[in-house]
């Protein structure tokens, strides 16, 4: 494929703009990330792609050149989500296709800062390719949440941590040989136990995979800005 460098305007992308021009980011949503072993078997080259949003397909541009796509017609849904890592977020976008059946794990590097104001970056991605399934028809599979198994981890720790607590609760409130500062302990540990446990709801809530009932549900599965 050409590495020859042309400008479309947002949405005038097609499948056969690959074949001949590399889509600049910018002139459409798009957002980069590390090229992965799935990537690579599509036929992308280099060690960072930028994925990007055409008028009837999902380009993967390779830095070194080599050019693949998705058409939308293969796209029948997508799960997007966040994961709170180390004190900061890592969005990751899932995307399920058909003919064959496959599944694209991305997850998108930092968007630049100018992208991000014009709406082209990751958000402005997702919530484009989100409204383009809507229409034909395939709202259904678009969800939100990073998985049943984060789900599971994250509420198994945080509900144990609590459940710890409220055993550490009860144990002091009715300890014999308490003082006069009995209720200290069992209010401290009481409070860590509902935190704890608001704590628990709250990651349950965000990893869990739910099918959205409205475009606006789709925000809950973005990085916040």
């Amino acid at each position: 494929m050409s590495s020859a460098m042309g400008h479309l305007a947002p949405g005038e992308g097609t499948e056969e703009d690959l074949i001949t021009w590399r889509v600049p980011p910018g002139s459409c949503p798009s957002f980069a990330l590390d090229t992965t072993m799935a990537l690579r078997r599509h036929g992308v080259r280099g060690e960072r792609v930028v994925v990007v949003l055409l008028k009837d397909a999902i380009g993967l541009l390779g830095n070194e050149g080599r050019d693949s796509m998705i058409p939308l017609a293969r796209v029948v849904g997508l799960r997007v989500g966040v994961l709170h890592v180390q004190r900061r977020d890592e969005p990751q976008l899932r995307l399920f296709l058909r003919d064959p059946a496959e599944t694209f794990l991305l997850r998108p590097l930092p968007d630049a800062s100018d992208a991000v104001a014009k709406g082209f970056g990751y958000a402005g991605f997702v919530r484009g390719l989100a409204a383009r399934l809507a229409a034909c028809g395939r709202q259904d599979g678009i969800a939100t949440g990073s998985g049943w198994g984060w789900a599971i981890l994250s509420c198994a720790v945080a509900g144990g941590m609590a459940a710890t607590m409220i055993t550490v609760c009860l144990v002091t409130m009715l300890s014999p040989e308490q003082g006069g500062d009995r209720w200290i302990a069992p209010l401290v540990t009481g409070g860590l136990a509902i935190w704890l446990s608001w704590l628990a709801f709250r990651w349950w809530a965000a990893h869990w995979p739910r099918r959205i009932r409205r475009m606006a549900d789709l925000e809950r599965g973005l990085p916040r800005p």
